[in-house]
């Protein structure tokens, strides 16, 4: 196949909805499925209530640092006519001080809690399988119900494996002797057993650019078109 890959899931949760099965033809960006994740959810609430919550301290602590620093422009100007004294004067600066750290220290909590939210809503996002690319479905390994993990990423546990065939790589190893007539961009006819007296037209696509130490051949690719799907992938 031009591209072939496996799909697993990003998210642990239980498959909710499948959209697809083998044999079917996907466009790159279809939903293929989608996964139930009851505590991503549950999670995200909490993290969108937590900023609503350091929004409010912060805008409080706006508050309250506005405050201690009209006060301590006000006790400046009183300083000196003598209407208070330095040490007022020097209490209502390291007031206004700490309101200002106070606030610096509110700002801090929101960003923290926004990044909580983009994170979680990053990790909510894994809970829709997308095609990615054009294909065609090969595999489909769990049914509606399958509690699926991140982790379990061994053979044959992909959630789907879509392959991209209506373009096919041929490869052919050529003997060292014979490198020189065959060049990139040139055309290349394949047969196969399947189809007695039928050449499929493709093209030299490209080359390792390096012999095969031990066989003395160097490995070119043929670009086959493949838009009635007669050729299937693994054929020799």
């Amino acid at each position: 196949a031009f591209q072939e890959t496996s799909i697993f899931p990003r998210a642990s949760g239980y498959l909710g909805k499948q959209y697809v099965d083998i044999g079917q033809h996907v466009k790159a960006g279809q939903l293929l499925a989608e996964i139930e994740a009851p505590e991503v959810d549950a999670d995200l609430n909490q993290a969108k209530a937590t900023v609503d919550q350091a929004k409010a301290n912060y805008a409080k602590a706006q508050n309250d640092f506005d405050l201690a620093e009209r006060t301590r422009v006000r006790f400046a100007g009183l300083t000196k006519t003598g209407g208070v004294t330095v040490q007022e004067l020097d209490e209502k600066t390291a007031a206004s001080d700490q309101a200002k750290a106070a606030m610096n220290a509110a700002k801090a909590s929101e960003l923290v809690a926004a990044a909580a939210v983009q994170r979680l809503q990053a990790t909510q996002s894994f809970e829709k399988i997308y095609a990615p690319f054009d294909g065609v479905i090969m595999s489909r390994n769990y049914d509606v119900g399958a509690l699926l993990s991140p982790t379990n990423t061994g053979d044959g546990k992909e959630l789907f494996r879509v392959v991209q065939s209506d373009t096919l790589r041929i490869f052919v190893n050529v003997a060292q002797q014979y490198i020189n007539s065959v060049t990139t961009g040139q055309q290349a006819f394949v047969s196969v057993p399947n189809y007695p007296g039928r050449e499929f037209e493709g093209m030299v696509a490209r080359s390792t650019g390096a012999l095969d130490p031990q066989a003395r051949t160097l490995r070119y690719e043929i670009d086959v078109p493949n838009k009635d799907n007669a050729l299937k992938a693994g054929m020799y």
